[in-house]
């Protein structure tokens, strides 16, 4: 996997540009790195890659109903399915877990079969009465790298090609070149790279019978 600075240095390359030590070294490598930002948000925004897919395993503690997940995932993370030990959980609205614990305090404390989630806490339902393990699947997209320097070797979890190729595409269309053959040429690179990684992607996960879906 490639990181953000080697990217960044590809498109200086391609460009007849000094590389830099440093996505911070210079004004136009920090426009670069914006630039990888945005291609990581579009090519994650169109398909939930395998390498960003994480389990988030939480145990339980007697008599505590909220989880802090903020360490293991983002804003921008989905979902996939959550499950205690070998079972299915139920997802209800976050706030639905605190009524029913209220409205029925006789059977608000036992082995939890339904969770909430807001603000990157899960709430489960009874609150445990006892150590379980909840395992928790989610797509957490690699969103919005920093440029001061500090995710200068930050590994790409993400194919390198169509960031490479995507980054290039934008730096061309900045420099006014988005109507001439370079960047239509650039532009069609990329569309075939993203689309073959994705092909790839999907094809890897079919071969070794990965599954993501939600689980009841």
């Amino acid at each position: 996997m490639a990181t953000q600075l080697q990217i960044v240095n590809r498109v200086l390359r391609r460009l007849r540009e000094d590389p830099v030590t440093s996505v911070a070294d210079s004004e136009y490598a920090q426009v670069l790195g914006e630039f990888v930002n945005d291609i990581l948000r579009e090519a994650q925004d169109v398909h939930q890659w395998t390498a960003c897919r994480d389990e988030v395993s939480t145990a339980t503690v007697a008599s505590t109903s909220e989880y802090d997940l903020s360490a293991s995932i983002n804003d921008n993370s989905d979902l996939l399915w959550v499950m205690l030990d070998d079972s299915g959980m139920k997802r209800i609205p976050f706030d639905e877990a605190r009524q029913l614990q209220l409205q029925n305090p006789s059977a608000a404390t036992g082995e939890p079969f339904a969770f909430g989630i807001e603000n990157m806490t899960m709430r489960l339902y009874p609150i445990p009465d006892d150590v379980y393990t909840v395992t928790s699947k989610w797509y957490v997209p690699q969103y919005d790298l920093e440029v001061d320097g500090t995710d200068d070797n930050t590994e790409i979890k993400i194919p390198e090609r169509p960031v490479y190729l995507g980054a290039l595409v934008l730096a061309l269309n900045e420099r006014g070149e988005e109507l001439g053959e370079p960047g239509g040429i650039a532009e069609r690179r990329y569309n075939n790279a993203l689309g073959d990684a994705i092909l790839r992607d999907e094809q890897e996960r079919i071969a070794t019978n990965y599954y993501d879906g939600y689980r009841d």
